[in-house]
């Protein structure tokens, strides 16, 4: 008979991936609505916001920037937030990549850790979400006081982190 060394190890595994949020993400580039990609020419990006159909942001969650170094004043920002409020679910003034740090950082904050209370547990290394670095450690960071040890990668395979040092 094989034994499952592992299941009997007491091994706690989260899966960093159940802090991802599966809302559908848009993202608004408003490098094209700068003239020349360089700068704001205000009735033309007004025409802009006017002609943008924003009703298709409805129940997604939309990030808005400019992927160009060009100087966007505030007030840019503030009529695209204006004209996606009520036309999303959230939305956001930073990169795709921001937005989803956020997420995960939010999510993670609220995450229950009581049930880890020391207990050995693992970090999932590998997934299918888009998972940012940070993420990781936004954990950890929330693990480190309640568990006796703190592993990452898999369970057959993993490097350890952290171990509760003893009283």
């Amino acid at each position: 008979m094989i034994e499952n060394k592992i299941a009997k190890s007491g091994l706690e595994t989260i899966d960093v991936g159940v802090f991802y949020d599966s809302t559908q993400k848009n993202s608004i580039d408003i490098k094209n609505w700068l003239f020349q990609e360089m700068i704001i020419k205000e009735k033309d990006f007004k025409q802009h916001l006017e002609e943008h159909d924003w009703s298709q942001y409805e129940n997604t969650y939309v990030c808005y920037y400019s992927s160009v170094d060009a100087i966007i004043p505030n007030w840019a920002w503030l009529m695209i937030a204006n004209k996606l409020q009520g036309n999303c679910k959230r939305y956001y003034n930073g990169t795709p990549e921001q937005f989803n740090e956020i997420l995960f950082s939010e999510h993670i904050q609220a995450f229950d850790t009581s049930p880890f209370d020391s207990k050995r547990v693992l970090i999932k290394g590998c997934g299918d979400k888009e998972i940012p670095s940070s993420a990781f450690s936004m954990l950890a960071e929330r693990l480190f006081p309640t568990v006796k040890s703190l592993m990452f990668g898999e369970a057959c395979s993993n490097v350890p982190i952290y171990k509760q040092k003893k009283s």
